[in-house]
C-alpha cells in the first residue's frame, strides 16, 4: 500500500468538494487497489483509494477487495464515513457489495454516505434489494 500524508489540504481533496477543511487539515492519501480492468490479479486489488482527514474516513471507489485492504490499515467497514464513486464501471464497485453486506452484520451505530455519478442511487438500491434473502437470514442474528 502507498500511503502519503499531506501538512495541507491535497489536491485531491478539491475534487471531493464535500466539506470545507481548516488551513491545516491532517490528511493522508492511501492507494489500496490499483489493478484495473475485468481480469483479477493475485497481486493488486481494483482501484481503491482511502483520503483521511481530520478522522474522516473517506472511500474513493470500491473495487474488489477493498474490504481486504480496509482491514490490512486496521479499519472496519463501520470506520468508513463516505464513499466516493468517480464512476460505475465494474472494477471501480466491485467491492461495494462488500461495504453493504458487512456493514449491514456489525450495525455501525452512524450511515455511511455513497456519492456518485447518474446512477449510483439506482446501483445502491438494486445492491440492497438484491441483499433482501441474507437480510432476511441474518445470520443467525437476532
Amino acid at each position: 500500500m502507498f500511503t502519503r500524508r499531506f501538512k495541507r489540504p491535497a489536491t485531491a481533496l478539491a475534487l471531493l468538494a464535500c466539506t470545507t477543511l481548516p488551513a491545516m487539515a491532517e490528511t493522508s492519501f492511501t492507494v489500496l487497489g490499483s489493478g484495473g480492468g475485468p481480469i483479477a490479479r493475485a497481486d493488486r486489488s481494483q482501484p481503491a483509494n482511502l483520503l483521511q482527514v481530520n478522522g474522516r474516513n473517506i472511500v474513493v471507489d470500491a473495487g474488489d477487495g477493498l474490504s481486504i485492504r480496509l482491514a490490512a490499515k486496521r479499519l472496519r467497514m463501520g470506520d468508513v464515513d463516505d464513499v466516493l464513486l468517480s464512476h460505475l464501471h465494474f472494477d471501480h464497485i466491485g467491492g461495494l457489495l462488500a461495504v453493504l453486506g458487512q456493514r449491514f452484520q456489525t450495525n455501525p451505530a452512524k450511515p455511511v454516505m455513497i456519492y456518485g455519478p447518474p446512477g449510483t442511487k439506482a446501483l445502491i438500491d438494486g445492491m440492497v434489494e438484491g441483499m433482501g434473502p441474507a437480510m432476511e437470514a441474518a445470520y443467525g442474528m437476532e
